[in-house]
């Protein structure tokens, strides 16, 4: 008889169910699709967005990740005067009711073989405590460099107990997937174990030639660290052009400095579009002469990739991973504002060296960051921690 495997992920979102997802949740779903194809039985643990408690859409099993109540954190704490025993009473339920009630259930439900999350939070220790209790391995991706020193500007605000349980978990980790060699050597702070490079992946799409013209394309959740306000003065930099602009991100909006460039509507060159469903973002990319990436940090972009399948060259501020851009010649790391809007201005103007720069884009994407590979990655990683654990 053939042996069961089953991997359950814990991803806050899935392209199934939200139109708000992030290059970490799309790359969960885009492993599972191919990891079907070899035999595992795919589950996702995820926020509630209305479904049902388990569905099964595409082949692939969702699990509703239930809110915490509120009520459950209080209980057994109301008779307590003293305000500091209380607090201590509220934090221990807390750390417990929130582990069971807003994860546990649904992994529970899942009964899988191996379980896997991306991204740093409290969540990270969760998983790593449901995987100890069960004896089950468990895999832990880095989707960003502040994912591996545990400082920087996403940490900013966390409260305390979000860290520990983050390091908590990825110290338990059997093993960490790095997307860019980069991201090694400050991992190595945090976590000393077995470590593997698999790049992130997309589909391969046919495309059939890039038209001679075509918009600058920005595409990103519009948070802080992603700059989108840099964006705006290089639409304004240069008018002759059409930007389009795909984002969202309800934090941003409270920002002075959204606050300041409400009279975005009023750049003429500059088309503002909230957040398209995964499935449909693929037309902007197709339609784009240049993409841009104004982050001031990363791990390794998931929209670099998905420009690159369609042989569109990237501009990009401050991020280059492992320097690939630069070595492949791929684009521009303009690193100022100002070399930004001028790398910009000439892979425009200049159409045979947007061809030919998007031709090496392509080639690099397909060579390198082909979906059907990283899931392979995956299924070796995946089918040796099983098998060392049913040992």
């Amino acid at each position: 008889m053939e042996t069961r495997k089953r991997v359950c992920y814990l991803t806050s979102h899935s392209p199934v169910f939200s139109k708000e997802v992030g290059g970490a949740e799309a790359q969960l779903y885009l492993i599972g699709q191919q990891l079907l194809g070899k035999g595992w039985e795919c589950h996702y643990a995820i926020n509630n967005c209305g479904q049902k408690n388990t569905e099964t859409i595409e082949g692939m099993v969702f699990h509703k990740v239930r809110r915490l109540n509120v009520r459950e954190i209080m209980a057994g704490t109301s008779h307590e005067n003293n305000p500091l025993t209380r607090l201590r009473n509220i934090t221990t339920s807390i750390m417990a009711n929130a582990a069971r009630t807003l994860n546990f259930e649904a992994l529970e439900h899942a009964d899988a073989d191996i379980y896997h999350t991306r991204c740093a939070g409290k969540h990270v220790g969760y998983v790593g405590m449901h995987a100890k209790r069960r004896r089950k391995p468990f895999v832990f991706t880095v989707a960003h460099i502040d994912d591996c020193t545990v400082s920087g500007r996403t940490w900013r605000g966390r409260w305390w107990l979000d860290r520990r349980m983050y390091l908590k978990g990825l110290k338990s980790a059997d093993s960490v997937i790095i997307t860019s060699e980069y991201l090694r050597e400050p991992l190595e702070e945090n976590y000393r174990g077995d470590v593997r490079l698999i790049r992130s992946g997309y589909p391969i799409p046919e495309i059939s030639g890039k038209p001679d013209g075509g918009h600058v394309l920005w595409a990103a959740r519009m948070v802080d660290w992603k700059h989108p306000e840099i964006y705006f003065e290089v639409a304004k930099a240069l008018p002759e052009y059409e930007f389009v602009m795909l984002g969202g991100g309800r934090d941003f909006r409270k920002t002075e400095k959204f606050n300041g460039h409400q009279d975005m509507k009023s750049i003429g060159n500059l088309r503002f579009i909230d957040f398209v469903p995964f499935k449909e973002v693929n037309t902007f990319f197709r339609e784009a002469a240049v993409f841009v990436d104004t982050s001031d940090s990363a791990g390794f972009p998931n929209t670099f990739i998905q420009s690159w399948m369609h042989g569109v060259p990237t501009v990009s501020l401050d991020v280059d991973p492992d320097c690939v851009i630069c070595d492949n010649r791929l684009g521009y790391h303009s690193k100022t504002v100002d070399q930004m809007v001028e790398d910009v201005r000439e892979l425009m103007e200049n159409t045979a060296l947007r061809r030919k720069t998007g031709r090496r884009c392509r080639e690099y994407a397909v060579k390198n960051h082909d979906i059907k590979d990283t899931a392979a990655e995956h299924d070796r990683l995946y089918t040796g921690l099983v098998e060392d654990e049913r040992s």
